[in-house]
C-alpha cells in the first residue's frame, strides 16, 4: 500500500499524468481493492478456492511489476491513461488478496481470538505503511512550504 501511496504516485504518475490525475488512479486503486475485497471474500471458503486467487493476485502483481522492470514510458493519450488507470486498479486487486487471505488465515490460527489477531494486523499494517513513508533515502530531504 504504501508504494501506490508513494513512489507509484510520485514517480509514475505525477510525471506522466500530472498531479490532477494522482487522485483519479488512487480511487481506481481503491475502487477496485473494495471491489476484490468482497469478491476474494466470497471465494476464500476452500483450499481450492484460496490456491486459486493466490495465484492470480500474483500473476496481476508479477505484470505490472514487469512492466516497471521494463521503464515503459506513459504517453498523455488515451492509451497511457488507460494503462496507467489499469495498474493502479491492478494494484488494489493484488493489496484484497493479499489483505483478505492474511485475514483468512488469522481466523483460521486465531478462532478464539480473531478481534485481537485481526486488530494487531491492521496495527502492523500501518505501522509498517508509516515505516515505510518516514523511510527515504538520505538524498531526499522533507521541505516545509508556507504562503
Amino acid at each position: 500500500m504504501a508504494f501506490a501511496f508513494g513512489d507509484f504516485t510520485k514517480f509514475v504518475v505525477e510525471p506522466s499524468l500530472g498531479t490532477s490525475y494522482v487522485a483519479g488512479c488512487m480511487a481506481m486503486f481503491y475502487a477496485a481493492d473494495a471491489v476484490a475485497s468482497v469478491i476474494a471474500a466470497r471465494l476464500a471458503t476452500s483450499p481450492f478456492n484460496i490456491s486459486a486467487v493466490i495465484l492470480f493476485g500474483l500473476g496481476l502483481q508479477g505484470g505490472v511489476l514487469l512492466q516497471f522492470l521494463y521503464k515503459v514510458h506513459y504517453s498523455q493519450d488515451l492509451l497511457g491513461y488507460v494503462i496507467l488507470f489499469v495498474d493502479s486498479a491492478v494494484w488494489g486487486v493484488g493489496d484484497a488478496v493479499c489483505n483478505t487471505q492474511i485475514t483468512a488465515v488469522l481466523g483460521l490460527i486465531y478462532p478464539q481470538n480473531t478481534e485481537a489477531a485481526f486488530a494487531a494486523w491492521k496495527m502492523l499494517q500501518a505501522v509498517s505503511t508509516s515505516a515505510a513513508f518516514f523511510a527515504v533515502p538520505p538524498n531526499i530531504h522533507l521541505e516545509l512550504r508556507t504562503k
